[in-house]
């Protein structure tokens, strides 16, 4: 491996693409630096968003064309792509390929319409990743299962406590966040929130153009904030398409704040103990009104959500588990370029970077 002067043997150089900043923020703590490629692909202007996440200590951000040159001049150790649009890109700049999937591949079919058969596209892929070769990693076993054929490592988020914490619930309103949610109705069942909460006070932070008085967080810290504000946080995505938690809920559940949701086989939440879950939308908005009604309840669940975070989301093995994958990846020998005819030709889907769309 090639490394600047004065690096230490466990420091690595990782080039990426901002396709999904607070994932890439999490991987912040690591003792590596990461070149972030600061611009969108193929038309999708995900650049860094300060008031998202701050830029960790050991990133910084380039275009293209420098991080190209840097490459040339002095190779990365590791190429991090965080989908197959990526992946097409960090490819001809670094041999040493991570892949990581972020979305459910019936989650990206259903969201963008496509006609696909998610069964053959998921077998081309996979032939198409053999060639290469690349570390495949999934962010949760569904993931991995919604995409057969491709092999590769599990790597649960791990969310860092000290950065979470402090509820209060002196807001008697339910929080969402999420981008994009509208569009993502199928994902994230965003109408029958909005019948749930009719009349009831809530705030939906995130980028949703299309959804009435949704804001976008000033900050970071303001984000934070709404989490300790907050009475409980909503969620209800559907079960077969998305994890029941995303990188929200698990913030919020750092934080102290209990959630409210529907039935998912992946939920950390269980009904009563760390929050509650409700079949039905009237369900749903009695528990939510409950809460809204009972500020210990509230604290208490929330307090046990914490603990749930805690024992099932840790910071540390998660950081654990990044580390030894990239140094295991770094120390391969970079294998030979394969000659572009041999190329499998990747079938048409959209896959859209997630850090423009995803909590």
């Amino acid at each position: 491996m090639d490394r600047a002067p004065g690096e230490s043997d466990l420091r690595l150089r990782i080039l990426t693409i901002n396709s999904h900043q607070p994932y890439l923020h999490l991987l912040g703590g690591l003792p590596h630096r990461f070149t972030v490629i600061d611009q969108g692909l193929k038309g999708f202007p995900c650049r860094w968003d300060s008031r998202v996440r701050p830029l960790p200590p050991l990133f910084s951000k380039d275009s293209m064309s420098k991080a190209a040159a840097e490459a040339s001049r002095n190779p990365f150790d590791v190429a991090l792509a965080h989908n197959v649009t990526d992946l097409l890109t960090l490819k001809e700049l670094c041999p040493r390929l991570v892949l990581l999937f972020h979305c459910t591949l019936t989650g990206r079919v259903a969201y963008e319409g496509s006609h696909v058969n998610p069964a053959d596209f998921a077998a081309r892929i996979a032939d198409f990743l053999q060639r290469l070769p690349v570390q495949v990693v999934f962010i949760t076993p569904l993931k991995a299962q919604s995409w057969p054929g491709i092999p590769g490592r599990i790597i649960e988020p791990g969310v860092p406590l000290d950065a979470y914490q402090g509820y209060n619930g002196s807001h008697p309103a339910a929080l969402r966040v999420a981008n994009l949610q509208k569009r993502r109705d199928a994902l994230l069942n965003h109408t029958l929130q909005q019948e749930v909460l009719r009349g009831v006070a809530n705030t939906l932070l995130g980028y949703n153009p299309d959804v009435p008085n949704s804001l976008m967080a000033s900050s970071w810290e303001e984000l934070r904030q709404a989490y300790r504000d907050h009475r409980c946080f909503l969620i209800t995505n559907h079960p077969e398409l998305e994890d029941g938690f995303n990188l929200a809920v698990l913030e919020a559940m750092a934080t102290g704040m209990p959630v409210v949701t529907t039935p998912h086989p992946t939920s950390p939440i269980r009904h009563g103990f760390n929050g509650l879950v409700g079949e039905t939308n009237q369900q749903l908005r009695h528990h939510i009104s409950r809460l809204i009604h009972d500020r210990d309840e509230a604290l208490r669940l929330g307090h046990r959500a914490r603990q749930t975070v805690a024992e099932q989301f840790p910071y540390t093995p998660f950081l654990a588990k990044w580390d030894r994958l990239f140094q295991e990846v770094a120390q391969r020998p970079s294998p030979p370029r394969p000659h572009r005819s041999q190329a499998s030709p990747v079938p048409h889907l959209t896959l859209i970077p997630g850090g423009c769309q995803d909590g």
